[in-house]
């Protein structure tokens, strides 16, 4: 009660949850659907939108009311922000071309329900669907990401591009497929390369990175190695040639990116 003698109602924090997702997106109303009706099972879903041009706002808000839109700030500073909007104790990272399957779903569960004292953060396995298949090698078959954290033990890393989360303590894995339908068709392929590429030739200048002939001659040609004969890309057949291709293309668009800079300054 107060002074005057009137009740006052008090306001209260919200409470906080066991386990929240978040997603970012800019314009992925082909993908939105699929992956937040996957994540179901959490307590929490947030969605944090870069001003989309099409109706994938009004479609996420079919599946939850933790819909934001903000302007684009670059990958590290948006899943920041994303996460800060989040509050569960455990944080899942889902991109929106991705979809959790049950499997995983019930793996995170237990993951998130364990009383014992247990790691700071989960890696979870991720398959690649590309050209109409899901793909079995090159490095795109069977990576692991570390998806599912505490925030209170874990960050951003702040680059530009390929952005990873910084965590103090263990790891572990988890059963289950996170599913990556990563590429709509070639055009698509192709224009990710051309973002992608630069933001990795503006990270690569911003860390005093400079270019030399090897950069162009041979690392573009490496890569390609790697990706279709180390990693045995070629038994996925014309996908797995031509996701090598494309990589090794990147390679060569980013240094030649970061040559540009160096000859314009």
């Amino acid at each position: 009660m107060s002074p005057s003698g009137i009740d006052v109602p008090v306001s209260e924090a919200p409470a906080p949850v066991a386990l929240s997702a978040f997603v970012l997106t800019r314009n992925e109303a082909d993908n939105i659907d699929r992956c937040l009706s996957a994540l179901a099972f959490c307590d929490e879903v947030v969605v944090l939108d870069a001003e989309s041009e099409d109706d994938t706002v009004p479609r996420a808000r079919r599946f939850t009311s933790q819909v934001w839109v903000e302007p684009w700030r670059g990958f590290s500073e948006q899943r920041t922000l994303a996460v800060s909007r989040c509050r569960g104790t455990w944080v899942l990272w889902v991109d929106a071309d991705e979809v959790v399957t049950p499997e995983l779903a019930e793996a995170i569960r237990r993951a998130v329900a364990r009383t014992a004292p247990g790691p700071a953060g989960y890696e979870v396995q991720r398959r690649v669907h590309y050209l109409g298949r899901w793909m079995k090698h090159g490095g795109w078959g069977a990576d692991w990401v570390l998806r599912l954290f505490q925030p209170a033990h874990g960050r951003f890393s702040g680059t530009r591009v390929h952005e990873s989360v910084v965590l103090e303590g263990s790891t572990e894995r988890l059963r289950g497929i996170l599913e990556h339908y990563t590429y709509r068709d070639l055009a698509h392929h192709v224009r990710k390369i051309d973002v992608l590429s630069r933001l990795g030739a503006e990270e690569a200048w911003a860390r005093g990175r400079r270019t030399h002939p090897v950069d162009l001659i041979f690392r573009p040609g490496a890569r390609w190695a790697k990706m279709y004969l180390l990693r045995l890309g070629f038994l996925d057949g014309w996908r797995g040639l031509v996701a090598a291709g494309l990589a090794g293309c990147y390679v060569f668009l980013k240094y030649a990116r970061l040559k540009e800079k160096e000859i314009s300054r």
